[in-house]
């Protein structure tokens, strides 16, 4: 069956916001056409479609984070502490921290968090 890239492209996107898929390889399980056509119509390289993903990642992410503010759980804390901290932050908390350079010579830096590092 012959398929138009517009209606394949609006059913994808109504497939994304409804079941809030966040995969490109998943829309198509929403999809009347198979896996080939998807991807023989580069339905993934449409930016209208990876809009589409971003907005429900993006919805996502931030009730994950509302969930985390609001959570008593040290664990939830402590990972909503790491997505907002800077990575300078995140290497003085951290249990394993490894910095590698390369320019003319070698540095090698590990930590395992005993001072043993």
């Amino acid at each position: 069956m012959a398929y138009k890239t517009s209606y394949l492209e609006k059913q994808a996107i109504d497939a994304i916001n409804k079941h809030k898929v966040i995969c490109i390889e998943d829309v198509v399980y929403f999809m009347d056409c198979s896996r080939a056509t998807f991807y023989n119509q580069k339905l993934d390289q449409l930016d209208t479609i990876k809009a589409a993903l971003s907005k429900v990642k993006a919805e996502l992410k931030g009730g994950l984070r509302k969930k985390m503010y609001e959570s008593d759980s040290p664990a939830d804390r402590a990972m909503l502490y790491k997505l907002c901290s800077t990575d300078e932050e995140i290497a003085k908390i951290s249990m394993q921290n490894v910095k590698m350079e390369h320019s003319g010579g070698i540095t090698i830096n590990l930590q395992d968090g005993t001072g043993n590092g």
